[in-house]
């Protein structure tokens, strides 16, 4: 009785710990893709604002210009 308690206590804690090591490591996951979403957004809104400064550039030149 008190090695199959034993061995029965021993498997909960493997099963504990692998659900928990799981857990862990889909966490770990989901925080990398919000980062590289995040970095994905700030690369975007970084490409907006060349456009518009490009844009504004080329206006200021276009009145020069004229």
């Amino acid at each position: 009785m008190i090695y199959d308690f034993h061995s029965r206590h021993t498997e909960r804690r493997q099963e504990k710990a692998t659900r928990c090591l799981f857990f862990y490591k889909q966490g770990e996951e989901e925080e990398e893709e919000e980062e590289e979403e995040e970095e994905e957004e700030e690369e975007k809104e970084e490409e907006e604002e060349e456009k518009k400064e490009a844009e504004l550039e080329e206006k200021e030149e276009q009145k020069a210009l004229l």
